[in-house]
């Protein structure tokens, strides 16, 4: 018997067997010489394992790291199992957490995108970046297999949204630009002498933070400053009080709206 022990000793030593514990937060990875803790939380999927004669083999995706850890023969499937379900029972609470958060913000920006308003590209990269600070890459995998099917519906559209946000926004932006230059067409026929032209009833409603109108001289860039002040006032998104033109024409600086 002692010399069945010693013998394991020494495959156990020279192999770097390890014995293994588990708690509700992390798994315990012990030889004589060496402990290895790893907490649940940098787990990123469920843990396999494969038999050999001396020992079983556990591959454990840490960090993004494809790890094979060597444990005692001991450790069966059944173990493993229960092992697992410590894993899934952990991730559930963050789950549960992050799930709160995107459905949080999935429901503003539902609400945002879908309000008959010009979207600005910097309020969706604001959105986007808010989700990536709660978004967890390592928790994906989880993700999709312990969150409910609403939950991975609104992750899949907050993915694709961070993917192709600029092509979905120009199609989105596009269509309320096309309904606001017809709703308002009396304005722009009528605000100056002649009716101002679509390039220039566009740039009138387009709404970014900052907006850049490139012209030649006499091409009408006075013309859509002050179709652009009209067209605020009218749709109320702003107060004549709450603008201010500068303008280096003697004939803008005449113009009252």
């Amino acid at each position: 018997m002692n010399f069945l022990k010693t013998t394991q000793q020494f495959i156990y030593a020279f192999f770097r067997i390890y014995n293994l514990s588990y708690s509700s937060e992390n798994l315990t990875l012990t030889t004589k010489f060496k402990q290895i803790e790893i907490s649940f939380n940098d787990i990123s999927e469920f843990i396999t394992f494969k038999e050999s004669l001396s020992f079983t083999t556990l591959i454990i995706n840490s960090n993004s790291e494809l790890r094979r850890i060597k444990v005692t023969k001991k450790f069966t499937g059944n173990e493993l199992q229960n092992l697992n379900i410590s894993i899934s029972n952990f991730k559930q609470i963050a789950i549960t957490r992050h799930a709160l958060n995107f459905e949080e913000k999935y429901s503003l920006f539902k609400d945002l995108w879908d309000s008959e308003k010009y979207l600005r590209t910097e309020k969706v990269l604001g959105f986007i970046k808010s989700i990536q600070s709660i978004s967890n890459p390592k928790e994906e995998y989880f993700w999709r297999k312990l969150s409910s099917q609403k939950a991975k519906e609104q992750l899949f559209y907050l993915q694709n949204l961070d993917r192709n946000y600029s092509n979905d926004l120009k199609i989105r932006n596009d269509e309320f630009i096309s309904l606001e230059i017809e709703k308002y067409k009396s304005l722009f026929d009528t605000i100056e002498k002649m009716p101002l032209t679509d390039s220039q009833r566009r740039a009138c409603v387009i709404n970014e933070e900052n907006n850049l109108v490139l012209a030649g001289a006499g091409s009408g860039k006075t013309s859509v400053m002050i179709g652009r002040c009209a067209y605020l006032i009218e749709s109320k998104l702003a107060k004549p009080e709450e603008i201010l033109v500068i303008a280096f024409s003697s004939k803008a600086v005449a113009v009252k709206l």
